[in-house]
């Protein structure tokens, strides 16, 4: 995997896991814009890759529900 394929993975992973504790400590969390559109893209992209992007794309323009437990990690 060439570099620049992977940093965002480790973005992504930082974002995620850094709301997590962040909801587990009750301590407050922001992230530059930058950073949240950068793992948004990350797992739009890996939504379509999974053949699930139709669903993700309906969800984010309020067209539907994502399903319970939906997850594209």
């Amino acid at each position: 995997m060439r570099v620049g394929d992977y940093l965002p993975t480790r973005t992504f992973e930082l974002v995620v896991h850094g709301a997590d504790i962040a909801a587990a400590t009750g301590l407050p969390v922001t992230f530059p814009r930058a950073v949240l559109a950068e793992a948004a893209a990350l797992a739009a992209r890996t939504a379509v890759e999974l053949g699930r992007g139709a669903a993700v794309l309906a969800a984010l323009t309020g067209r539907a529900a994502l399903p319970p437990g939906f997850s594209v990690v």
